[in-house]
């Protein structure tokens, strides 16, 4: 992780040299802008096609689910609102001045009692191969089930420390979403047929969070 900021902190200024970049530095925002190491990360990691006196707004919870009920953009992903669990691991991740990626293994159980992994500074593909995941499961199931909890589910959550919004240039509306990627859909099936429980993946944005049952 301490890699990984020194990376962050010597390539910025490389991104910061390139007209694109600068470009992208004069969108209007219209309504409640994010912070502005989330605005830089995103900035930096999105690519975007927009005109001269183009407007961007990010989207809330209720955009997204109007979205999903009216489309068949996110598939098979189930958006939720986010709650205390989930806002807790956006605070992991650092928002407001080095936005990255925290992942958690939770062992959902009948008796509702919060029962998980350590957290893990990096997406749910960083520093851990598919064997070390599925020792950490098995690992954390066996400590459940001893400590008496009826397993129900196996939850990986991750967070997506990203910006979803519409850019508007009075013409056309393009919107961007940080859902499930194809990575975490294919860990998903991967894993799934290891697992002896329902294994759910999980992406935490900051408005929503998205997950798929396997």
């Amino acid at each position: 992780m301490v890699r990984d900021l020194f990376y962050d902190l010597f390539t910025i200024p490389a991104h910061l040299s390139k007209a694109p970049f600068w470009k992208k530095l004069f969108l209007k925002w219209r309504g409640v802008k994010p912070s502005l190491a989330l605005r830089l990360k995103f900035y930096r990691d999105t690519q975007l096609k927009f005109k001269d006196g183009a407007t961007i707004k990010q989207l809330n919870f209720e955009a997204l689910t109007y979205i999903q009920k009216n489309t068949h953009y996110f598939n098979r992903q189930i958006i939720k609102e986010n709650k205390r669990i989930e806002k807790r691991l956006l605070k992991a991740s650092w928002l407001d001045w080095y936005p990255h990626e925290v992942t958690q293994i939770r062992v959902v159980n009948s008796q509702k009692e919060e029962f998980s992994s350590k957290l893990h500074h990096g997406g749910p593909y960083r520093g851990d191969s598919l064997k070390n995941l599925r020792s950490q499961i098995t690992e954390l199931c066996f400590s459940a089930r001893k400590k008496g909890l009826v397993v129900e589910e196996i939850e990986i959550t991750h967070t997506h420390p990203c910006i979803e919004a519409v850019i508007e240039d009075g013409e056309e509306s393009s919107f961007i979403f940080n859902g499930l990627s194809a990575s975490d859909i294919e860990l998903g099936k991967t894993l799934a047929p290891f697992i002896p429980y329902p294994l759910r993946v999980k992406a935490i944005t900051p408005i929503a969070n998205y997950s798929m049952l396997f």
